[in-house]
């Protein structure tokens, strides 16, 4: 869009002009401002949470109102080559098509510029913070993306303040997806999930559970968030003077794409560095500014992405992640080391962590101990070998960790190996073996035993955690692969 001070003044005084005739309307048929629902970041079930907020553009619904407004300025700005940019779908010589598309884009800001006073009454300051926010170049060759992704069962003690972050490490800033070039304009963050931003993903987060009654942000355990600041490259238009840029749609897609699989390798490596803990991810929420956010309501939803670890319903488990700042610290430390591993687009240690991944997802017992299984052959037997291993390497492995005994570990790797067993070839039950295990009552009581379905499979994503992370280390240190590790390491400490 042309700036010149003469264009942005014309289109000032159009917009000042319809929204008279508006509030004219209204008054002579004494319609009062429609109002639409807002519904806050509540944390009480009990309690009402939904209040109301003036929108004047509902006034102008009919379509034809654009088709006698904005025409004269329309013409304006084509003959002084101000306008607007053609999208790819319009013939750049039909003067007629471009004249309409002109006229539908300045009626629909001029709705936003309503919008951002809140009234019927013209404002300057809330036009120049519309045209700043929205009048720019909708098919530009870079745009700017924030996307953010609450984080249940995840909770910092210190991290109260608003405005208080910590920074994650750029392990990649070399990101493509197809045409599109990605880079971060900031590092991750980590901070508070403030009540201007739950209350814009419980009123525009739609389709998802946030908005389904009841769901607040106590029961969601939606403390925190990772936030992520996107630029987007097209690279054909942006080399190409006689290309038009991409549309945000397009844009936004690549950068939810790209931002799930940074999100996936952050939240992997925090549930490695402390695999017994219970930490998801929310939805991946576009964000963008807008009316609301201009008034101070709420943030604007410009889109919504599930993955496949996105949670799937309120965390019930009191099990969740607790961080003071000096963990979080160490964990910052670990993911700077390690986190490159835990790439779950790369190779390496993919499978394992993709079945590690699986078992937070599934509520099937007997899937969660198949696939926790899966996660260890993919590690300790990658080089081949019969599941009777499984429980000597693995203890192998571990024997040095200092909060996990040895014996325990041989009986726990046991006792999985025999459960699966179980399960491939004769459709058992996990609780068939934990009853088997409970009556044998030894003399001394071992930790794998008398326990509930429920621990051991904690147990046992816990094992397999420890595992990938132990793999992670040594893959580090000395520079070898799974398979070089098994031959080098494991099998000549071990009976293979």
């Amino acid at each position: 869009m042309g700036e010149s001070v003469e264009s942005i003044n014309r289109i000032k005084n159009e917009i000042s002009s319809f929204i008279k005739e508006v509030r004219d309307y209204a008054h002579n048929q004494d319609h009062e401002i429609p109002q639409t629902a807002i519904f806050t970041s509540n944390n009480f079930r009990d309690r009402e949470c939904e209040y109301f907020i003036n929108k004047p553009s509902k006034l102008v619904r009919d379509s034809s109102v654009r088709k006698w407004f904005f025409g004269d300025l329309a013409e304006w700005l084509i003959n002084h080559n101000a306008g607007f940019e053609i999208p790819p779908a319009l013939d750049p010589d039909n003067t007629s098509q471009i004249k309409k598309h002109y006229q539908k884009r300045l009626f629909e800001f001029a709705k936003v510029v309503m919008n951002y006073t809140g009234t019927l009454h013209f404002s300057e300051t809330d036009f120049y913070a519309a045209y700043n926010d929205l009048f720019t170049k909708r098919y530009s060759s870079v745009h700017h993306h924030r996307i953010i992704v609450p984080l249940p069962g995840l909770w910092f003690e210190r991290l109260r303040n608003d405005s208080k972050q910590y920074p994650l490490s750029i392990l990649n800033d070399n990101l493509n997806w197809g045409s599109y070039k990605i880079s971060h304009l900031t590092n991750p963050t980590i901070s508070k999930l403030t009540n201007n931003e739950m209350t814009g993903l419980q009123t525009y987060g739609t389709p998802g559970m946030v908005v389904k009654k009841g769901q607040t942000q106590k029961r969601l355990k939606w403390t925190n968030k990772l936030d992520l600041n996107l630029r987007v490259k097209d690279r054909q238009s942006f080399y190409d003077a006689d290309r038009t840029g991409i549309g945000r749609g397009w844009t936004g897609t690549a950068a939810r794409t790209v931002a799930t699989d940074i999100v996936k390798q952050i939240l992997t490596s925090i549930r490695l560095f402390l695999p017994e803990r219970d930490v998801s991810i929310g939805p991946l929420y576009n964000l963008e500014r807008s009316w609301m956010t201009h008034r101070g309501i709420c943030v604007n939803v410009y889109g919504t992405y599930y993955t496949n670890l996105t949670q799937q319903e309120p965390m019930f488990s009191r099990n969740h992640l607790r961080l003071s700042k000096e963990q979080f610290y160490d964990f910052q430390e670990y993911y700077d080391s390690y986190g490159s591993h835990f790439d779950l687009t790369g190779e390496g240690l993919t499978l394992a962590l993709n079945r590690l991944n699986q078992m937070y997802q599934k509520s099937n017992y007997q899937d969660k101990i198949v696939d926790c299984f899966i996660g260890l052959e993919t590690t300790l037997l990658k080089d081949g070998g019969a599941s009777s291993k499984i429980a000597d390497r693995g203890t192998t492995l571990l024997r040095h960790h200092p909060s996990l005994d040895v014996r325990y570990i041989h009986d726990l790797l046991s006792l999985l190996t025999r459960i699966r067993n179980g399960i491939v070839h004769n459709n058992a039950q996990v609780g068939d073996y934990i009853d088997l295990e409970n009556e044998t009552d030894p003399p001394n009581a071992r930790p794998v035993e008398k326990v509930s379905v429920k621990n051991i499979i904690n147990q046992a994503r816990s094992i397999l955690g420890h595992v990938i992370r132990e793999y992670a280390y040594l893959m580090e240190k000395e520079g070898k692969s799974i398979q070089e590790v098994n031959v080098d390491f494991l099998s000549k400490q071990t009976r293979d």
